[in-house]
């Protein structure tokens, strides 16, 4: 269990290592890093996948470059265990609301972290030019980031709920003997 949970680790750690070299993977590396999971819950249980997440998660928050992707792992890779405790919940509105809920919670967890703690923000990334002929029409550069930030969380989002169809697709496959 130890070995195969290592190697898991190791494989997500490079797939997230992945980010600094090609841009794509900031945001498609932690979902596949995240797929690393399900055998490890399926065969040796929720502790192992999320001590897993948790390795890999301070791995990469350590060595990699790429500070944003390490933390959409942080807040987004450990979805594939999150989604055994939501499915429990009967299908319907109440199910959907709840994962639309845990999504959108993680977030603006996120962004409040990257933002206010960390300082990333998108404004030093609009030209001067722009920000000059917005102004002219009485839009602050505070607006443009709260609502490229709130287009952000709709993005995740929706890309989880994606995920998540993705997840349940896969739910059929057998890993290491055992039906997922």
């Amino acid at each position: 269990m130890t070995a195969f949970c290592g190697m898991a680790a190791a494989l997500s750690v490079v797939l997230m290592m992945l980010s600094s070299v090609i841009p794509i993977f900031g945001y498609i590396g932690p979902m596949f890093a995240s797929v690393l999971l399900i055998p490890l819950m399926k065969n040796f249980g929720k502790g192992a996948a999320m001590c897993t997440w948790l390795v890999t998660a301070l791995l990469i928050l350590i060595l990699g470059a790429d500070k944003e992707a390490a933390l959409f792992y942080i807040f987004f890779g450990y979805y594939p265990v999150q989604k055994t405790v939501l499915d429990r919940i009967p299908q319907g509105f109440f199910r959907r609301f709840c994962k639309f809920a845990f999504f959108l919670l993680s977030a603006i967890l996120m962004d409040v972290l990257l933002v206010k703690i960390l300082g990333i923000t998108m404004e030093g990334e609009l030209p001067a030019e722009q920000m000059q002929q917005l102004s002219q029409y009485g839009i602050s550069s505070k607006t443009v980031v709260l609502a490229a930030e709130g287009i952000f969380c709709l993005m995740v989002t929706g890309t989880m709920a994606a995920f998540d169809v993705l997840l349940g697709r896969i739910s059929g496959f057998r890993i290491l003997n055992k039906k997922l």
